[in-house]
């Protein structure tokens, strides 16, 4: 929001007669004009002992405390003012800036009204009295108080800016820019204009247009902070990782109070993986900033990262209590490790979609289903069309899809890498779309003038999800699969994709979505999925030769206490065991074996295997003896992979989808006695499969044998009940 009002002093007074009061008062006026308020509130002190009911002492004395943040003070002095001449409308303005700094806006639009009243010809009574209302979100009033400002001064660049930024916050993107290029077209030196309109380019994915317009700011001004990390918050998404850090940095220098430049930075270093930095930043963001929204839920995130636990269950309890009052403290996907509940998952994403996507989903745009046409078009929507788990699961089902009955398009908002994948994904699709540069409506509209029957949301609340896409209505059908494992809590996501063991009945009404089941795992595999054929050895790794090897390849954020503390009671009862588990970062490495150590179990039984390419890391499956799954959130892809690689799983489910899809998997493997019913229940089977390992070879053999016999990994047979579903859900 433009906030250039100023104060209005009392004209500069005229020496009609020589006399002491007038020439105290002249000087005073001289030092208030140049800066030196300390000297000029002296002078006006003395006026006021000698005339404590001179008009122009009192309002000037009020402008210099409100300048000194002294608000109690300021209103007390021009109020005093305004009882003895009642008629000065600038009194009226400023005693409304004062009310509109401290946030008592209904009270700075009495004032700012009374003012109008006096002098309707003013026009920064106007612009004042609409950031009142625009303070309070009455758009409406604060829109005719910014055109009235501009009848009356139309080269007013604050009012017009305002004007655009009301527009842009209702999505009205052509009012929006129109304001913008009126503000820019003022040919003036202030910045404001194109920081704003580069924020709505960005918002727009069209990045490009809004390196201009950042880089036209900092051409203005090149000490314009939040010019600078509005700059790097594009060249963020553009994956500039370089030039978005020195961008935060530049701006952090100019302003160390700059809340959201912290926050900004927390999420780069948080994409770089780099946790510890990120907490920080996020906990500089809050200190600067309290009450930010969403930031406490970041800073719990990146605790889980860390496997930093401290106070870990009271925080969380914390976040549940402020979720349930509607609160923004928490994004969707971050419950997703932690939450026990569907209710929890269900509230966060409604509180989202009604804070993020609201003014979009109430313009959807109501499609009917296409009739009589010879073929289903499905749309696909994701980030992840390269080198990614989704496409390890997903690449062979497009490959399959009946071509004669299907026409699959896809769109791809993530980053173009040219990699196997990649390739893979481009030659399966009849259409493959690269809408990175295309807003969310635009992508919305190019779906439905391709006739998308079914949208296919592949990522859900997940890192690059565009669910805006989807509040746009990009077809008559809207579908949630294999992205994000839970509900979205929206509106507009007609179905989510599971199995009765993901979402079994007795929970299917807690989900947002109509669920529509497939008959065996909602999970599909590739069965091109490559092993390396390299044998690696124990010592490589670090792992002992004659140990029980138990593995969890899980990420450190998925594990937390109750899981912990459970593992260690597995090692203390199987003396000759270790545990390996992921490095992720060397924070979660140093706190996990801490944590070892304070529940009596030597830290060096914890090893930690470097990431490798996919191939090399499936073969290495075969060094360990069982995988220990993690809950609220087991593993997804990482437990297809251990069982591909022919490395039993043994997992705990609960309530939420999350929880439950390594018992998805197993159930398809005739292995449903490696699903727990409770923690003592896991850690009983744990340690008896440690201390007396005779049925993990028949485990053994069951994966291997299932590798081609197993529904789980008949890519075929999913993909023609995938193709079934789509037929019912257009029926």
């Amino acid at each position: 929001m433009s906030k250039n009002r100023q104060a209005i002093p009392v004209k500069a007074p005229i020496q009609k007669k020589a006399n002491s009061i007038q020439e105290m008062l002249v000087k005073g006026f001289g030092l208030h004009q140049k800066g030196d308020l300390i000297a000029a509130s002296e002078i006006y002190a003395q006026i006021l002992k000698l005339q404590p009911l001179h008009f122009d002492a009192l309002h000037l004395s009020g402008l210099i405390a409100a300048k000194s943040g002294q608000h109690e003070a300021a209103i007390q002095l021009i109020s005093k003012a305004i009882s003895i001449n009642a008629v000065n409308p600038s009194a009226y303005c400023n005693i409304g800036n004062v009310y509109l700094n401290i946030g008592k806006h209904d009270l700075a639009i009495d004032k700012y009204s009374e003012a109008l009243r006096l002098n309707p010809n003013n026009d920064v009574a106007y612009f004042s009295r609409g950031l009142a209302h625009q303070g309070l979100n009455q758009f409406d009033e604060a829109i005719a108080d910014y055109e009235g400002a501009i009848t009356i001064n139309p080269q007013h660049i604050g009012a017009l800016t305002n004007l655009g930024n009301i527009f842009k916050s209702q999505k009205k993107i052509d009012e929006a820019i129109n304001y913008y290029n009126k503000a820019i077209a003022l040919d003036t030196p202030n910045p404001e204009p194109f920081n704003n309109r580069g924020n709505l380019y960005h918002e727009l994915k069209w990045f490009k247009r809004a390196l201009l317009d950042f880089n036209h700011a900092l051409q203005l001004n090149q000490n314009y902070p939040e010019a600078l990390s509005n700059r790097a918050n594009t060249l963020f998404a553009l994956k500039d990782y370089e030039g978005a850090l020195t961008g935060y940095n530049n701006a952090i220098a100019l302003k160390p109070d700059y809340a959201e430049a912290f926050h900004n930075r927390g999420n780069l270093y948080r994409e770089l993986k780099q946790f510890e930095r990120a907490k920080l930043d996020y906990e500089k963001a809050l200190y600067f900033k309290p009450g930010y929204d969403y930031v406490r839920g970041v800073i719990f995130a990146s605790k889980m990262n860390l496997c930093d636990w401290t106070n870990l269950k009271e925080e969380w309890r914390n976040l549940q209590d402020a979720i349930k009052r509607s609160e923004k403290v928490i994004a969707p996907f971050l419950t997703i490790p932690i939450a026990e509940s569907v209710d929890i998952q269900r509230e966060v994403g409604q509180n989202w979609v009604r804070e993020k996507y609201q003014l979009a989903a109430q313009s959807l745009v109501h499609l009917p289903k296409k009739a009589n046409s010879k073929k289903i078009t499905i749309g696909y929507f994701s980030a992840d069309f390269h080198d990614h788990a989704t496409m390890y699961l997903m690449a062979e089902v497009f490959e399959l899809h009946d071509k004669s009955k299907f026409e699959i398009i896809a769109f791809s908002f993530g980053r173009d890498k040219q990699d196997d994948m990649r390739r893979r994904a481009v030659a399966a699709f009849d259409q493959f779309h690269d809408v990175r540069d295309k807003s969310d409506e635009e992508v919305a509209q190019l779906s439905r003038t391709l006739g998308v029957d079914i949208a296919v949301d592949l990522k859900g609340y997940t890192l690059d999800s565009r669910v805006g896409i989807f509040a746009q209505r990009a077809a008559p059908i809207q579908v949630n699969f294999l992205g994000y494992p839970g509900t979205m809590g929206a509106s507009f996501i007609d179905y989510i994709i599971a199995d009765r063991t993901v979402i079994p009945e007795k929970f299917r009404d807690l989900y947002s979505e109509k669920v529509a089941y497939l008959p065996h795992s909602y999970q599909p595999n590739d069965r091109r999925r490559e092993i390396a054929s390299r044998k690696f050895t124990r010592q490589e790794f670090g792992l002992p030769d004659n140990a029980f090897v138990y593995c969890s390849f899980n990420a450190n954020y998925k594990i937390n206490p109750d899981v912990f503390e459970v593992w260690m009671e597995i090692l203390r009862s199987v003396e000759d065991s270790v545990l390996w588990l992921l490095g992720g970062n060397q924070t979660a490495i140093i706190n996990l074996r801490s944590e070892a150590e304070k529940r009596d179990v030597d830290p060096n039984r914890l090893i930690f295997a470097e990431h490798m390419k996919l191939s090399e890391h499936l073969a290495r499956h075969e060094l360990a003896d069982l995988f220990l799954d993690t809950w609220p959130c087991s593993a997804h892809t990482t437990a297809s992979d251990s069982l591909w690689a022919g490395l039993p799983v043994l997992t705990l489910p609960r309530e939420t989808f999350a929880s439950r899809v390594a018992a998805s998997l197993l159930m398809q493997l005739d292995l449903a006695e490696l699903i727990s019913s409770n923690e003592s229940d896991y850690s009983n089977m744990a340690v008896e499969l440690g201390k007396n390992p005779v049925q993990l070879p028949r485990y053994r053999e069951i994966l291997k044998g299932k590798l081609k016999t197993s529904t789980l990994f008949d890519t075929p047979l999913f993909t023609t009940n995938l193709e079934q579903l789509y037929i019912d859900l257009i029926k």
